[in-house]
């Protein structure tokens, strides 16, 4: 029978949701992943009821071959067999609880496996313990794979299996299990592809009558009892959802570590409204949130967030990460690097620090979506009537050709100001529409976000840059104002100055402390075997303390400084003097020592002219224009010279402490100017990470291609990629770039780029992702010689 056959003649509410749990046992069964040693016979039926068609089969199987195996043995087949043209089982006279029960109590108990498939746990004990890389597993090494692995958790219809057994849940989902596991890349650097591994249960008796029932059946018209299923879990259409609210959970488990998923789930037994009433009746979720999430493992954990609905999970998330409860760095876009894109529109979805968006993996979907929250927002007649004349001017036939015409020449934040922001009504509308966490705005600044999230749920890209600059420009101005409301200090104005400089002087440490691990990591660190051009604050930050660590700038002065970043300003400062007094003497010794041997060098080498590979050192200090070199080396010495010559040191040690003789406002000034000039001067140098995201891209009929990127000023920088400078890893543009415009390499014009990260526990978690064997060479035989 067809589906739609199905669904005319199968209405009943009481027979659809038995129908429901008993495919989802059965289901969970045929998917499962047991040792050669398990007995089936654990498995109870006795309330299992067959249909008509059912216990035809089951005589079938009895006075055949099959005549000596207990009839226990061949209803649980028969039942894992379940249709074909009809049901073999009764829905409406069986009972499920006790197959569920001891199904439950098989999983708890460790004899029914499941794949704990989210995240890399089985791909890195697959890189560690199996030395070959293959498509297949047999059930012995299966077994060996999945030893010592948290349960995989998995969900068909209300049913959610997992380390706690089966849980029940009004909320309908499919996550079906599967023995289809993304488990190796191969040693091929240029090749991306997450190759799959089919995992193997044992073959059993079960399996042999199952194929037994195959043959038996065979011929017979298979009716769409799946698709029945599906249809029962999922919302209306959702293979054309562009949406998919119901994929959140995975993109959760994917792209959230340990610790996020007991905060989302504190949070939702904390403020969710009947809580308590949706976890299980178990001793383990007595007692208080902290103390329910604390007991309970990343596994357990997830299957507890299956158990409450994917727009609140979503929502409570987003919330988490509003009040900075989950740190999501600016610059960091959180995705599954497992997870399948799913529907018509390929939809998967990503976090940033403005909460979940929908992607599409083939279209570009934001301007439809503008277009269609536009038109929502003026369904009504008044409303739309006010529409038609914002839109007066665009001369097409219809409303929505009109707004199509305006969203193509308007900026988008203005759209969104004009359209969203034009009342409460429009504004607590386009809330309902893009589901997630928000509050009304109060403030310009509120507003300005409440823009940004609107268009990053969109799925318009919303640059978010790190703040130490902008916030010490920000302070730098606020303390020259209270400097410039009066030239006499008295008590009251030297409080005001003494506050406001301790932010200001936090803030110049902050770029003094990453502008000296990065210049330091920039030109001393061999990129090509260790970095791959990806700088990271606290790597940096630990190779400039092993670096730089015990310089002698002169008899008596020796610098420390602290791995952990925690380094006052003089060491911050002096940093540089000692930074390119190492490099010198490294240019007064010679290069030999650090030049790459022939096998570290890669393999087109020497025997091509078209792409060019200029990281011939193991630092980088000597593969830059030696002029490139000496610019940045004369703005890194001057910090030294012209924090002294205007005694900022001197100042803010006046500041900080009472007892000193306070500054003159002469003093005062000249400080401001030299921090003003000088931290300018880092940053145009490029001695300071300063971090550019995409703007734009232009390509011309010769396929020149020009990408424009821009920093948090809005300043921009204009890159033409060359085939040359693919030698080595250069970071992709998708990413936030660090640019150095000064420092080039020779043969090129073209800006050196960085892949720039922040420490999440997202990136700590997939750290050295992707890993590869190392691919093994043949050995030679008398014909290669």
């Amino acid at each position: 029978m067809k589906i739609d056959d199905l669904v005319a003649e199968y209405s009943d509410k009481t027979f659809n949701e038995n129908f429901a749990k008993l495919f989802g046992l059965k289901y969970f069964l045929n998917n499962c992943i047991i040792s050669k040693e398990y007995d089936f016979d654990k498995i109870n039926t006795d309330d299992l009821v067959l249909s008509i068609e059912g216990l035809e089969l089951l005589e079938i199987l009895k006075s055949g071959k099959y005549s000596t195996v207990n009839e226990s043995t061949l209803k649980l087949a028969v039942f894992l067999e379940f249709y074909n043209t009809e049901l073999l089982i009764d829905v409406n006279q069986s009972d499920c609880k006790a197959l569920s029960k001891s199904i439950s109590d098989e999983i708890i108990n460790g004899n029914l496996l499941f794949p704990w498939i989210y995240g890399r746990v089985l791909y890195d004990k697959y890189f560690e313990e199996f030395e070959e890389q293959a498509n297949y597993l047999d059930n012995e090494s299966t077994l060996k794979l999945l030893k010592d692995t948290p349960k995989g958790v998995f969900q068909m219809g209300s049913q959610i299996i997992g380390p706690l057994g089966i849980l029940e849940t009004k909320n309908k989902r499919i996550l079906p299990p599967t023995k289809r596991v993304k488990l190796w890349h191969c040693s091929d650097p240029s090749c991306n592809a997450l190759h799959n591994v089919n995992l193997q249960t044992a073959r059993t008796s079960i399996s042999d009558i199952l194929s037994e029932i195959s043959d038996i059946t065979f011929g017979k018209e298979i009716s769409e009892w799946y698709t029945y299923f599906t249809r029962q879990c999922e919302t209306e259409n959702s293979y054309y959802d562009d949406y998919k609210i119901e994929d959140i959970p995975l993109t959760l488990v994917y792209s959230f570590g340990g610790k996020e998923l007991k905060l989302v789930l504190k949070e939702l037994i904390d403020f969710k409204q009947g809580s308590r009433d949706i976890l299980p009746v178990d001793r383990k979720f007595q007692g208080s949130s902290e103390k329910i999430v604390n007991s309970l493992t990343k596994a357990e954990c997830f299957q507890t967030i299956l158990l409450f609905s994917s727009l609140d999970i979503l929502v409570f998330t987003e919330k988490l990460i509003s009040e900075r409860k989950i740190h999501i760095p600016s610059t960091e876009i959180r995705s599954s690097r497992l997870q399948k894109t799913g529907g018509y529109f390929k939809i998967y979805h990503e976090c940033n620090k403005l909460g979940f968006r929908a992607v599409s993996g083939s279209s570009h979907l934001s301007f439809i979506h503008l277009r269609n929250l536009i038109l929502n927002l003026h369904d009504e007649p008044n409303l739309k009537q006010q529409l038609e004349w914002k839109l007066k001017f665009y001369d097409y036939e219809s409303l929505k050709e009109k707004v199509e015409a305006y969203i193509n020449s308007v900026e988008p934040h203005q759209i969104i100001k004009d359209t969203v922001l034009s009342g409460v009504y429009q504004v607590s509308k386009t809330f309902e529409y893009l589901p997630g966490y928000y509050q009304m705005p109060k403030t310009l600044e509120e507003e300005n976000l409440i823009v940004n999230k609107i268009l990053w749920k969109l799925g318009f890209n919303i640059n978010i840059y790190p703040t130490t600059i902008s916030l010490f420009e920000d302070r730098l101005s606020k303390f020259r104002m209270i400097l410039d409301e009066s030239n006499i200090y008295g008590e009251t104005e030297k409080e005001k100055i003494r506050s406001s400089a301790v932010n200001l002087f936090v803030s110049l440490e902050e770029i003094l402390k990453n502008s000296l691990a990065f210049s330091t990591w920039l030109l001393l660190s061999d990129h090509f075997r260790t970095t791959y051009f990806c700088y990271n604050y606290s790597e940096a930050t630990a190779f400039m303390t092993h670096t730089l660590n015990g310089y002698k700038l002169n008899a008596d002065t020796e610098l420390l400084f602290d791995a952990s970043g925690k380094n006052t300003l003089y060491p911050l400062i002096e940093g540089f003097t000692a930074l390119f007094g190492i490099c010198d003497r490294y240019f007064s010794e010679g290069n030999e020592k650090f030049k790459r041997s022939e096998d570290e060098l890669p393999r087109f080498f020497g025997k091509t002219n078209l792409v060019d590979f200029p990281l011939i050192h193991k630092m980088l200090l000597f593969d830059i224009k030696i002029n490139s070199y000496l610019k940045i080396r004369e703005i890194g010495l001057k910090i030294p010279s012209e924090f002294n010559r205007n005694k900022v040191l001197a100042v803010r040690n006046a500041l900080e402490h009472d007892r000193e003789e306070f500054p003159p406002k002469n003093d005062l000034i000249n400080a401001c100017d030299c921090l003003s000039f000088m931290i300018n001067e880092i940053i145009n140098a490029g001695l300071y990470p300063n971090v550019y995201l995409f703007h734009s891209l232009s390509k011309d009929k010769y396929n020149r291609i020009l990408k424009t990127f821009e920093d948090y000023s809005g300043k921009k920088v204009s890159i033409n990629e060359l085939i040359n400078y693919k030698g080595y890893p250069i970071p992709s543009t998708n990413y936030p770039n660090i640019i150095v415009p000064n420092i080039n390499f020779p043969g090129t014009m073209e800006a050196l780029r960085i892949k720039y990260e922040e420490n999440s526990e997202y990136l700590y978690y997939w750290k050295n992702f992707p890993r590869r064997k190392l691919k093994i060479k043949e050995e030679e035989t008398p014909n290669d010689k």
